[in-house]
């Protein structure tokens, strides 16, 4: 599988899925995981769609295969872009079909860290109610933040 270099040192890798002829020439898929994923999340879209195209499944920094950056690494949008046009640029892609997966779940979060980070984020199910892009933070009832932890400033999305 390819590996591809990026400007920080880091290196990507990119799962291809090419079972075409040589002369077989059609627009390829390029299929993104999500947050905490990796190229493996579409292995079972594979098999369906490498039949009439090559398929580019890259993993992000810090997922799968992929390089981990050090602790002191921000992402930002500019930098996953940067990623995203490093694969282009590696495979000689020029153009694509874009698969993404938008789903939207609900969580609830039962704790906190000292350092005010997340802990136990618990699954309570998909959410048919909204698409992905309506979904935004909620802060919650003051009630809900532990006392030790008022000045933090909780997660929530609704």
């Amino acid at each position: 599988m390819p590996t591809i270099r990026l400007a920080e040192g880091l290196s990507l890798h990119c799962a291809v899925d090419d079972y075409l002829w040589p002369w077989e020439q059609p627009t390829p898929v390029l299929m993104m995981h999500g947050f905490a994923r990796n190229a493996t999340f579409w292995n079972r879209w594979v098999p369906a769609i490498a039949k009439s195209r090559r398929i580019y499944r890259p993993d992000l920094l810090g997922c799968g295969a992929s390089d981990v950056p050090a602790s002191v690494y921000r992402f930002t949008p500019e930098k996953i872009e940067a990623e995203i046009v490093g694969v282009f640029e590696a495979m000689a892609l020029s153009r694509v079909h874009w698969v993404k997966p938008e789903l939207v779940v609900e969580v609830t979060y039962l704790s906190w860290t000292e350092e005010n980070l997340l802990r136990q984020v618990s699954y309570q199910g998909e959410r048919e109610d909204k698409p992905a892009r309506q979904v935004v933070r909620a802060i919650p009832h003051p009630w809900a933040i532990h006392e030790s932890r008022r000045k933090a400033q909780p997660i929530c999305w609704t």
